[in-house]
């Protein structure tokens, strides 16, 4: 899962009343070991993923049903813990999160992780 840097948040800072839902979430998918002082989230839940890292979430078979009504709630609904919860989707299909810091409208930007850039399908590299 890839997403800018800017949104990148502590797990710990935000994760307020949303600990039991994300917990449950976790567990659901297999994941064990939450560190809510490194793991990390991207807030407003904006970001690129490969399928593979949402499928176990998907898996978890949340429905429509499921989810508060919306009030413009700002905390504490499943919405919010499945935000928190991508990062253990992605690590229960053993990919992992990373930040895009820059501005990427212009090229100018690089990830925040060590790891191959360029790939024979993409025509423009990622980072220059």
């Amino acid at each position: 899962i890839v997403g800018p840097a800017e949104y990148l948040l502590s797990m710990q800072n935000f994760l307020g009343r949303n600990e039991g839902t994300v917990r449950k979430l976790a567990l659901r998918m297999g994941v064990t070991d939450m560190d809510w002082n490194a793991d990390t989230f991207f807030a407003g839940t904006m970001f690129l993923a490969r399928t593979k890292a949402l499928l176990p979430l998907g898996a978890l078979g949340i429905g429509r049903e499921d989810f508060e009504p919306e009030q413009g709630q700002r905390n504490g609904t499943l919405a919010h813990a499945v935000e928190r919860s991508l990062i253990y989707s992605a690590r229960a299909a053993e990919l992992r999160l990373a930040a895009i810091d820059g501005d990427w409208k212009f090229g100018n930007g690089s990830f925040a992780f060590e790891g191959r850039t360029t790939f024979a399908h993409v025509r423009t590299p990622l980072s220059r």
